[in-house]
């Protein structure tokens, strides 16, 4: 639903692409990782699909142009960097918490 909506107000709004990619990283991407500090390890290899196909749906790019430049001129991460860094995050938090917390 949220890509759904975000293809609508693009196109409504016709707006930048930094624009645009500011609302992918803020809206989309947070849906996509939702949890994904405790299932990380796992096969992440349809949400990068997903991601790459919505970007290049979006910005009208062919299916042939190769991800490394899909993401490379967007200036984005790809999936597994935006999960590691969550995960490093979470952990961190957990081995350097109060003592007090149960986790």
């Amino acid at each position: 639903k949220a890509t759904f909506s975000l293809m609508i107000k693009d196109r409504q709004l016709n707006l930048s692409v930094e624009v645009f990619i500011e609302l992918f990283e803020r809206l989309i991407i947070p849906i996509l990782l939702y949890g994904s500090e405790i299932w990380g390890y796992g096969n992440i290899k349809q949400l990068q699909v997903m991601a790459n196909n919505f970007m290049r749906k979006m910005l009208k790019f062919h299916k042939s142009t190769p991800v490394c430049m899909l993401i490379g001129e967007l200036g984005l991460k790809n999936i597994s960097e935006y999960i590691e860094n969550r995960m490093l995050n979470f952990w961190c938090n957990i081995a350097t918490g109060d003592d007090s917390k149960i986790s």
